[in-house]
């Protein structure tokens, strides 16, 4: 019975190393050979590294053994690293990996780029506004008393400091239930499949952030299907292996009944239709690469098309 080594300490490294490992496994280089040529500097990373290396000695298989030394990645990325192992196309589907962290990495830099001026002008806001509770209305109530007017202020002068901390606190506290509920509700999603059709219900009340959330749902499922289907896997059997890797009850649930209707004759794209995960402007797309045989080339399009969209949405949102 093969033991699988477990680090409880959780690592990613960075998109470089993935790069690096698939260059050296396209020219056909070893597994444990090109792990102990690329050492990391960062002692969490190298110990996980160091696990990983012996798992593979234990005989275990290359994705079982990168979830037990604690390697954490997007979903979209384990699809990729499932799909190399079972094709033996592990080159490529690393330097895909690689593609997959560095595209988020830049993403990341562009979002916290743009957030600097937003944050620059709430600090000059609250400095503005705590200059005047603070000083300049107590200077204005004093100036009223020496002026023989009693130092009675105008209402709303009186009073802003009472509205400006009421509208903010309650801004601040709608905010943290609407992250609480949305953190409930997905915890709750991965245990049980009815909350995950709750969670959905409260997504739709939300236009906006519900819209945001159903395309970056989207956007990971055409993502993980299509590489799928690119090496080779029938549609059925790409459905299962990523209902398999998600923590959502409900999602795999929805994903196994549209592999059920298929296998009992159902057409695909009457499949693509009822099935809630993707959305009406994305049936056209498939339906025309099923039509033409490159059903995955079109899913990894729409994909790339949706996670434009989203950066294009965060970007808006950060500048508004």
């Amino acid at each position: 019975m093969m033991r699988i080594i477990k680090n409880r300490r959780e690592y990613c490294p960075e998109w470089r190393w993935w790069r690096r490992c698939g260059e050296r496994l396209q020219i056909g280089l070893g597994l444990e050979r090109i792990f102990s040529e690329i050492e990391s500097r960062d002692a969490k990373e190298a110990f996980g590294l160091h696990r990983l290396r012996e798992n593979l000695a234990h005989g275990l298989g290359l994705v079982e053994a990168m979830r037990g030394s604690g390697i954490i990645l997007p979903v979209e990325a384990w699809g990729y690293l499932l799909s190399g192992e079972k094709t033996g196309r592990m080159g490529e589907a690393f330097c895909d990996v690689s593609r997959v962290l560095e595209r988020r990495k830049v993403f990341q830099k562009e979002v916290i780029g743009q957030l600097w001026y937003p944050i620059l002008l709430m600090a000059a806001g609250t400095g503005i506004m705590g200059l005047m509770l603070l000083w300049v209305i107590p200077e204005l109530s004093n100036l009223q008393k020496e002026m023989g007017d009693g130092g009675d202020l105008p209402w709303l002068t009186a009073h802003l400091g009472i509205l400006y901390g009421g509208i903010v606190g309650a801004f601040l506290l709608f905010v943290v239930m609407v992250c609480v509920l949305c953190w409930t509700l997905r915890a709750l999603a991965r245990k049980m499949e009815i909350w995950g059709n709750r969670r959905e219900l409260f997504y739709s009340v939300i236009p906006g952030i519900g819209r945001f959330l159903h395309a970056s749902r989207e956007c990971r499922l055409l993502g993980q299907l299509g590489p799928f289907l690119e090496s080779g896997f029938a549609f059925p059997r790409a459905l299962e292996l990523v209902a398999d890797g998600l923590s959502c009850k409900w999602e795999a649930a929805v994903l196994m009944k549209f592999r059920s209707h298929l296998l009992h004759g159902a057409p695909l794209m009457e499949g693509f239709r009822s099935c809630p995960l993707f959305s009406a402007e994305s049936h056209s797309l498939l339906a025309l690469g099923e039509e033409c045989g490159r059903l995955d080339e079109f899913m990894l399009q729409r994909s790339d098309e949706l996670r434009e969209q989203l950066q294009w949405w965060t970007q808006q949102a950060t500048r508004a």
